[in-house]
């Protein structure tokens, strides 16, 4: 052994003539002998190879060129070879910090990069070595780990023929096997994985090409690999601040738009493997939370390809799973839609575009979607004032006309989603109110496709609800009727054009609807001085006077609902009298579709019914008719005409009629 370690005896060995002999067959041969292999794992010997300089000579250009041979490449795959190479003492050789020293050396990397020793590594023999377990056990020693992160290392990874080896199929056979799975979720494993070294060379350009390559795609859909990816240690990992970094990084998210990519996201393991408990877990940590707000993870989600991956049915599918559902129920999710950058990104009219596919759409209707909206933390974000400002921007606005959205409005599910009593409540919150009170809210409402959708039956039939009900009846609601803003929204031409629809009519004849109407809150809605302004307001009389809305007076359900005490109460009002008087009514009570309504005899039986009776002996109502416009008006040729009408006639002759005019009130007045 002294003898080996003497230094001419080396420079002797890296003679050419003596290389030249060392690759004849014979002596190769020779070394495969099993006594020879058991010679070489004695201890002395080993001991012998840390020696320096025998490190020394092995890293000579010279050696390295004969290593290269392909008959030694051979030898080197021979199984007895490769059973040497297995056992414990070599590989405790092999963790001495002078062997990893050696193998940082230049020389060796370059030896490594030789296309000769690349093929060699695919050879399956040398495969199966690399999944036995001591392999293994070696690769996750702390000292094997520290080598890796040396940056010579790094530079020889990032190299082309390297890359090359790396997308090599029996090369990516054997990284499914289980056993190598087993070694990446090793502790240690993933403490190198977070390496600043190891993260500034995966965001190499080489790298990212390689990882787009179809047989790497492939290889990461692998349900072992997949498996391996749910491992808890795998997400600590993933949850490191450096690695949210690497994610933000824009290299990284030029790879993530590469349509490659966006294929092999598509697939249905992958999806299967989003799905999990711990991904999900994962997903919702704050740091993860943090990198999405990123300015560049934001440009990213707004590049068309990745829209358009979004679009795709399978991802549709995956998204209405329960689990996923639930992740978005989640408060820290719910916080992160809330941040005003997020906010901004909806906004981007690409978004918007990818929103109003039609895939989308579809998407949209279903059940298990319908039944998340639902849930009470996604109403609790929806009615955050930062979600508020974001649904008042034009853009959104625009989006929501659109026809397709319009359609899916239409659609039964979201219409039982509307009748869920949470969304009642929500609808019902302050802030929400607030909202709606805003101008281009009410601009948007006036638009003729915002109208049309209105008209539709679904929704009307909608309407008629006994919880949207009881939600009109909420004095929050209440109140914001009252708002003058919404009182001009109300006057405005197109909403007046849509309120003499027939299918509005209808609906307006709907008993429920009816019974709604005499809740005391309405009545006292009805009271409030704006909403008498805007009941004056000609635009409003003009409408009055269309015939449709003339024939849905007439109907009987309308008839016996004025009938109600309450309406006949809110009737003896002094600000309903004060409306009453104004000149525009007057004027619009002498319009002979008016008259003509009113020769009708079911406004007749009405008028005959004993509470009107009791109605019209009333001291402030006989007051009001002492007013000179009332008399004014009694005096038209037109209402003249009317009262020589025989049903008017016939009316006047009833008996409970003689009997209110002999009432000592009526004959006083």
């Amino acid at each position: 052994m002294e003898h080996c370690k003497n230094s001419l005896v080396i420079e002797y060995c890296k003679n050419s003539l003596v290389m030249d002999y060392c690759n004849n067959s014979l002596v190769m041969d020779h070394c495969e002998n099993s006594l020879v292999m058991e010679y070489c794992m004695n201890s002395l010997v080993m001991e012998y190879y840390k020696n320096s300089l025998v490190m020394e000579y092995c890293k000579n250009s010279l050696v390295m060129e004969y290593c290269k041979n392909s008959l030694v490449m051979d030898h080197c795959k021979n199984s007895h070879v490769m059973d040497y190479c297995k056992n414990s003492l070599v590989m405790e050789y092999c963790k001495n910090s002078l062997v990893m020293e050696y193998c940082n050396n230049s020389h060796v990397m370059e030896y490594c990069n030789n296309r000769i020793v690349m093929e060699y590594c695919m050879n399956s023999l040398v495969m199966e070595y690399c999944n036995n377990r001591i392999v293994m056990d070696y690769c996750k020693n702390s000292l094997v780990m520290d080598h890796c992160k040396n940056s010579l290392v790094m530079e020889y990874c990032n190299n082309r023929i390297v890359m090359e080896y790396c997308k090599n199929s029996l090369v990516m056979e054997y990284c499914k096997n289980s056993l190598v799975m087993e070694c990446c979720k090793n502790s240690l494993v993933m403490e190198y994985c977070k390496n600043s070294l190891v993260m500034e060379y995966c965001k190499n350009s080489l790298v990212m090409e390689c990882c787009k390559n179809t047989l790497v795609m492939e290889y990461c859909k692998n349900s072992l690999v997949m498996e391996c990816c749910k491992n808890s240690l795998v997400m600590e990992c993933c949850k490191n601040s450096l690695v949210m970094e690497y994610c933000k990084n824009s290299l990284v998210m030029e790879y993530c738009k590469n349509s490659l990519v966006m294929e092999y996201c598509k697939n249905s393991l992958v999806m299967e493997y989003c799905k999990n408990s711990l991904v999900m877990l994962y997903c919702k940590t704050s740091l993860v939370m943090e990198c999405c707000k990123n300015r560049f993870v934001m440009d990213h989600c707004e590049n068309s390809l990745v829209m358009e991956y979004c679009k795709n049915r399978i991802v549709m599918e995956y998204c209405k799973n329960s689990p996923v559902m639930m992740h978005c129920k989640n408060s820290l999710v719910m916080e992160h839609c809330e941040n005003s950058l997020v906010m901004e990104y909806c906004k981007n009219s690409l978004v918007m575009d990818h929103c109003e596919n039609s895939l989308v759409m579809e998407y949209c209707n279903n059940r298990i979607l319908i039944e998340h909206c639902k849930n009470s933390p996604v109403m609790m974000h929806c009615k955050n004032s930062l979600v508020m400002e974001y649904c008042k921007n034009s853009l959104v606005k625009q989006y929501c006309k659109n026809s397709l959205v319009m359609d899916h409005c239409e659609n039964s599910l979201v219409m039982d989603h509307c009748e869920n009593s949470l969304v009642m409540e929500y609808h019902k919150n302050s802030l929400v109110m607030e909202y709606c009170n805003n101008s281009p809210v009410m601009d948007y409402c006036k638009n003729s496709l915002v109208m049309d959708y209105c008209n539709n039956s679904l929704v009307i039939e909608n309407c008629k609800n006994s919880l949207v009900m009881d939600h009109c009846e909420n004095s929050l609601v209440m109140d914001y009727c009252n708002n003058s803003l919404v009182m001009e929204y109300c006057k405005n031409s197109p909403v007046m054009e849509y309120c003499k629809n027939s299918l509005v009519m209808d609906y307006c004849n709907n008993s429920l609807v009816i019974e709604n109407c005499k809740n005391s809150l309405v009545m006292d809605h009805c009271e409030n001085s704006l909403v008498m302004d805007y009941c004056k307001n000609s635009l409003v009389l003009e409408y009055c006077k269309n015939s449709l809305v003339m024939e849905h007076c007439k109907n009987s359900l309308v008839i016996d609902y004025c009938k109600s005490s309450l309406v006949m109460d809110y009737c003896k009002n002094s600000l309903v009298m004060d409306y009453c008087n104004n000149s525009l009514v007057i004027e619009y009570c002498k319009n002979s579709l008016v008259m003509d309504h009113c020769e009708n005899s079911l406004v007749m039986e009405y008028c005959n019914n004993s509470l009107v009776i009791e109605y019209c002996k009333n001291s402030l109502v006989l007051e009001y008719c002492k007013n000179s416009l009332v008399m004014e008006h009694c005096r038209n040729s037109l209402v003249i005409e009317y009262c020589k009408n025989s049903l008017v006639m016939d009316y006047c002759e009833n008996s409970l009629v003689m009997e209110y005019c002999n009432n000592s009130l009526v004959m006083e007045y």
